[in-house]
C-alpha cells in the first residue's frame, strides 16, 4: 500500500492542503519510515548477534538468531525500497483507459465463475461450490 500510494486518509490529508505542505508532510512520511527501517535493521543486527548461539528447546540445530534474521532482512529491504521511491519517485496513475480495460486472464477469470455459478444455480446445489457433497 505504502508504495501505491494508496493509504486512505494519507490521500485524503494531503489533498486538504496546498502543495508546499503536502511536499513537508511526504518528506517527513519518508523520513519516518527510514528511520523505523533503520531501526530494524541496527536493533535486528544486535537482536541476532546476542542471540546468535542460542538454542530452541523444540530445534536443538536450530540458533535463535537464524529465527530473528528476518528482522535486519526486513529493515534493509525496507531502507533500500525507501531510497528508491526518493529517487526515482512514485508511480503514475494508470489513465482512465488502461484502469478500465481488463486484461485478458481477468476476463477469463470472470468468466470462469460467473460459469460455475450457473451451473451451480442450475443444479440447485445448496453448497456455494460445485463439488462440494449434495444432501
Amino acid at each position: 500500500m505504502y508504495r501505491a500510494n494508496a493509504q486512505i486518509a494519507v490521500e485524503a490529508l494531503l489533498k486538504a492542503v496546498g502543495p508546499k505542505a503536502q511536499v513537508g508532510m511526504t518528506r517527513g512520511v519518508h523520513a519516518c519510515m527510514a528511520l523505523t527501517a533503520l531501526f530494524m535493521l541496527g536493533y535486528g543486527v544486535h537482536l541476532c548477534e546476542l542471540t546468535w548461539y542460542n538454542t530452541m528447546a523444540e530445534f536443538p540445530g536450530l540458533r535463535v538468531g537464524i529465527v530473528y534474521m528476518p528482522i535486519p532482512i526486513g529493515g534493509l529491504l525496507t531502507f533500500l525500497f525507501l531510497v528508491e521511491k526518493v529517487w526515482i519517485g512514485t508511480r503514475r496513475k494508470p489513465t482512465s483507459c488502461t484502469a478500465t480495460r481488463p486484461r485478458s486472464s481477468s476476463r477469463w477469470t470472470f468468466s470462469f465463475f460467473l460459469a460455475l455459478s450457473r451451473s451451480c444455480a442450475r443444479s440447485r446445489c445448496r453448497s456455494p461450490t460445485p463439488w462440494a457433497s449434495r444432501p
